[in-house]
């Protein structure tokens, strides 16, 4: 079973496209009961909350709005970290802090719970559409296990970019994006708090302990 936590703008879509999809059963949670009792239509089984998510399903997606929310759900009262098995993975989309990030994949690594960095690129339009970027940070072998899942979400057509990232390095990946598709104003912002964050100097990436590698799963439209 997978599990799906935080049905907001762009989690609401990105569920329903896995429910629809991937041909498992889906048990989802938000705070909001009214964006959760609209699931039940699309084919998701609504959860009671994130206990009921965690012990049930094997893989678990966030899609939060920022750290403090991925933290209580990863660590506080009924997280995930207390209920989800050994053997189980949680695949963060939201946009969290990268000292936070590598926390949470320590954590549960100690649990024997993998955790996959994955931010998403794109609209909302592109959410529903399933045409999604997804720049995942992780071992290969994690990878490997959440891509079919992914797919359900990211754009059909396409090439993957041969851009390689380090588990827990999401931040610097986003900065990069901005970089690559002209967006200049966010690059310099995003840098400015990657280097805070990571310990770095001013108006440059923090350099990073020697990590894992693995291509992530970002498609583009053909040219």
């Amino acid at each position: 079973m997978l599990g799906f936590i935080g049905l907001g703008v762009m989690g609401t879509p990105m569920c329903r496209n896995l429910a629809a999809k991937s041909g498992q059963e889906v048990r989802a949670f938000d705070s909001d009961l009214d964006a959760l009792a609209n699931m039940d239509e699309s084919g998701v089984t609504p959860a009671e909350s994130i206990r009921d998510v965690a012990e049930h399903a094997d893989i678990v997606f966030l899609s939060l709005p920022g750290g403090a929310h991925v933290s209580s759900v990863c660590m506080g009262a009924g997280s995930l970290l207390t209920h989800l098995k050994p053997g189980g993975l949680v695949v963060d989309f939201s946009t969290t802090p990268v000292n936070l990030a590598r926390d949470l994949s320590a954590r549960f690594l100690a649990r024997g719970i993998q955790f996959a960095d994955a931010p998403v690129a794109r609209t909302r339009e592109a959410a529903q559409d399933g045409t999604l970027s997804v720049m995942v940070g992780g071992p290969e072998h994690v990878f490997a296990r959440i891509k079919p899942l992914l797919a359900f979400n990211v754009l059909a057509k396409g090439s993957a970019d041969s851009f390689a990232r380090a588990g827990g390095r999401r931040a610097p990946a986003h900065l990069r994006r901005h970089r690559r598709c002209g967006n200049r104003g966010a690059a310099r912002s995003e840098n400015r708090a990657t280097c805070k964050d990571a310990g770095g100097r001013k108006n440059r990436i923090a350099p990073q302990p020697s990590e894992q590698l693995h291509l992530p799963l970002i498609r583009r439209p053909e040219q």
